[in-house]
This record gives C-alpha cells, sequence and structure tokens, in this order.
C-alpha cells in the first residue's frame, strides 16, 4: 500500500510470525503486534499513532474508536499518567465497560472532530442497561456522560479537538436517594439471636458472617471483604485491618478507604453470635493467616473471595422477601452502627471504630427519645 495521511502504517503478515507494522515516521522499522487477526493489528497500530500523538495523523479523521477503543485500560497511556500522578484509577474498569458497552456502538465510526452536544444528549438521556434492556439509573448516565467526558478532554489536551462538546450539554437532574439506618424492629428480623437462624436466613456461614461483620462494626462492605485471618484476634474479640477490595471490579488492595483523609487502619468489636459463625467456618480448622476470611473452598481447591455482587444480590433477595425490598443497602448498617454507638460511647470512641478523623453527621439518624436520652447523659452538669 501507499503511505497515506489516512493511515500513517503499513502491515505485513509473514508466515509463521505476528502481523507486523511499520510507521510513516520511520518506514523501515517493523514492529510486532502480537497478534495474527488483521483487523485487530489495524486497531492496534492506529492506538499507537493516537497514543503518541503522531504527527503524521491528520487528526481530523481520527474515529472515536481509534482514540477510545482501550482508554481506561490499565496498560493505557492515560492510565499510566494518572497513576504517574499519584491518581485514583480504581473505577477505571468500570469506565472501560462503559467505553465498551456504551460509547464504542453509540460514537465509535464517527470522527473526534464531528461529535456534537445534541448526539451526546440524545444518547446518554435514552440510555438503557447492556445486560437486560432496562432504562439506567440516572445517576449511572452521570457517570457514563462524566466518562466520556474524561476522554474528551484527553482530545482536547492532544489537539485532536479545540475544545469539548460535553461543556455544552445539559445534565440530568439526579436525586440521590437519602441513606437512613435500619430500624429496630428491622434489625431484629434482619440478625436472629441465633447463629443457626441467621445461617438460615443468608444460605451459609459465611454470608451470614460477612453481614454479621457489618452489623457488629460498621465496617465498609470492602473492608469486611479484605479481612484476613490474621485480622481476627478471637482472644480479644476484635478485628483489626489496613487492607480491603475496591468493590466495584474486587481489587484487592493495601489500605482502606480512608487512607489520604482520614485514619490508615479500622478496629471493630464483634458480638458472641459473630465469634461463633467464625467458629463455625468451613476454614476455622485449617487456613494460613494470609487467606481471606470471607472466602469459599471450591471442589477443585482453589479459595476464592465471595464477591460484593454476590453478597449485594443476596441481601437485595433477603430484603425482597421479608417486604423490606427498597429499605435498605450495606451501607444502611454503616448508618445503623454509628447511630446506635452514638446513644452509647464518646464521640472520640465513635471516630476510631468509623476510621472517621471528624464527626460526620450524616451517618446519624436517631428519633427524638434518643435524642433525648443522650442529652440526660449531662443532665447534672446542666440542671440544677
Amino acid at each position: 500500500m501507499a503511505w497515506t495521511y489516512d493511515e500513517p502504517f503499513k502491515l505485513r503478515h509473514r508466515e509463521g510470525r505476528c502481523i507486523e507494522a511499520a510507521f510513516i515516521e520511520n518506514k523501515t522499522k517493523w514492529i510486532s503486534l502480537k497478534t495474527d487477526d488483521m483487523e485487530k493489528a489495524r486497531m492496534i497500530a492506529w492506538k499507537m499513532c493516537v497514543d503518541k500523538g503522531s504527527g503524521s495523523i491528520d487528526r481530523k479523521n481520527v474515529t472515536f474508536r481509534q482514540f477510545a477503543s482501550d482508554f481506561f485500560r490499565p496498560d493505557s497511556p492515560y492510565t499510566k499518567r494518572k497513576i504517574a500522578f499519584d491518581k485514583s484509577t480504581s473505577t477505571h474498569a468500570k469506565k472501560q465497560a462503559y467505553v465498551d458497552h456504551y460509547m464504542i456502538p453509540a460514537f465509535g465510526d464517527i470522527k473526534l472532530c464531528d461529535i456534537k452536544p445534541s448526539y451526546i444528549e440524545d444518547w446518554y438521556s435514552t440510555l438503557t442497561d447492556f445486560r437486560n434492556g432496562l432504562p439506567l439509573a440516572s445517576a449511572t448516565k452521570i457517570f457514563v456522560l462524566n466518562a466520556l467526558g474524561e476522554i474528551l478532554m484527553e482530545a482536547v489536551k492532544k489537539d485532536y479537538i479545540k475544545e469539548s462538546p460535553i461543556t455544552y450539554v445539559e445534565r440530568i437532574r439526579v436525586e440521590y436517594s437519602k441513606r437512613d439506618k435500619v430500624s429496630a424492629d428491622d434489625m431484629k428480623v434482619l440478625f436472629p439471636e441465633s447463629p443457626d437462624a441467621m445461617i438460615l436466613l443468608y444460605g451459609d456461614v459465611v454470608t451470614a458472617l460477612y453481614f454479621s461483620i457489618l452489623r457488629d462494626t460498621g465496617f465498609r462492605p470492602g473492608e469486611a471483604l479484605g479481612l484476613k485471618w490474621k485480622n481476627l484476634n478471637l482472644e480479644k474479640m476484635a478485628i483489626y485491618t489496613t487492607s480491603s477490595f475496591i468493590t466495584a471490579g474486587m481489587k484487592y488492595r493495601e489500605k482502606i478507604k480512608t487512607t489520604a483523609k482520614g485514619k490508615s487502619y479500622k478496629v471493630g468489636l464483634i458480638s458472641s453470635i459473630t465469634m461463633r459463625l467464625i467458629e463455625m467456618h468451613p476454614m476455622y480448622a485449617s487456613h494460613s493467616d494470609d487467606e481471606f476470611v470471607i472466602s469459599r473452598t471450591f471442589s477443585s481447591g482453589v479459595i476464592k473471595v465471595i464477591s460484593y455482587s454476590t453478597l449485594s444480590f443476596r441481601l437485595h433477595e433477603i430484603l425482597k422477601s421479608l417486604g423490606m425490598d427498597g429499605k435498605y443497602t450495606m451501607y444502611s448498617l454503616r448508618h445503623t452502627f454509628q447511630s446506635n454507638m452514638e446513644t452509647k460511647v464518646d464521640n472520640s470512641i465513635i471516630l476510631e471504630l468509623m476510621g472517621h478523623t471528624k464527626r460526620r453527621t450524616e451517618y446519624s439518624h436517631h428519633t427524638s427519645d434518643e435524642i433525648i436520652d443522650m442529652v440526660s447523659k449531662v443532665r447534672d452538669s446542666i440542671v440544677d
């Protein structure tokens, strides 16, 4: 083929070798693309041109697919730069899924410079879930739009477009549901007073143990998933950890959510029921210190942490069966924990248990009687 600005590279496929590419800047240097698929090789070559901002590319002809197909992958230039600047990349797997399932089908073959604000508004306002075809929640649509905004802003920085069309896109109004604590009556239903009843409700020992830990400690879901056997102090009926799982994508990390802004560890006290569930755990008699507590051993001998999505679905099914569908989430247990602790212990202890550096009022949910009970603790100090 002749060299053109429409496709500034050549491909060749020699027998017994992967497809190779040579670029217009150095026509004699052939680079293996490590694939035998010609269509995939063409995409890889385009990505190599786009990622290095090749001067040979006519930027007006670059499509969204060529620029953004692997934008949020771990080895992409964008993600690597974020890591270099110590930016979080924890949600990039989810954003890449947005690219694959929502953006490429809509904008893949459109030139970057031809994407108009009206196209984006028509697209994201009518998005449906790629898994079931149901309309996406407004909050999720905003997340998808924000991910698109990151891509288009990078296109501005690399001079593929002069400004991002996102600037002129009207946003959907999102009404976020207010998290509340679980009522005392519902807590009695969700947390029976015997381990056997807990197991019957939650389906197995490990799942029951997970929710019992959330109830006892106010841990975030990912922190409870990140617990290892070495984190359990059974003699003192306590747990302590400095690690967690990112629930989106189940990526393990050696820190908790508040490491940058708050405490670098979480500590909690466990109840006698939780203690009993630990003793009933299939791995209790035989485990290594570095194995995760909330995990299952498969017939093949492989041990895997139970995913957040599996546990969340189980809670949803339980709430639905009890007529509580839509009332609570896992985080409701964290709100319940702080609200209950505020009636019993000093604020400094609450901060220690919640992993906060200052009081977070959004976690406080009290009835008038509970507020009176808290204030009554200082009656002798303020009333003659």
